[in-house]
């Protein structure tokens, strides 16, 4: 069994989500909120919905924070 020290991440971007890319394409926007460590979509119009929680773990504030900013960059199409 593993433990949270033992974690590695390997991502590898190969484009964005096609769920992802049709809520951008309807104006919706994932961003990453370091005080909840949660990663959102928000509409400009109004709506926020929550898309992930960054475990928290045996990682120090600034692993959650990099994990965070990441998963909102790549669901928003970047880094593809």
């Amino acid at each position: 069994m593993a433990n949270a020290e033992d974690l590695q991440i390997d991502l590898r971007v190969v484009g964005q989500p096609e769920c992802c890319r049709g809520l951008r394409e309807k104006g919706w926007k994932f961003s990453y909120n370091e005080d909840t460590w949660f990663v959102y979509a928000e509409h400009p119009f109004g709506g926020r919905r929550t898309v992930v929680e960054v475990l928290r773990r045996g990682l120090s504030l600034q692993e959650i924070n990099e994990i965070g900013e990441q998963i909102a960059m790549l669901l928003n199409g970047g880094g593809s």
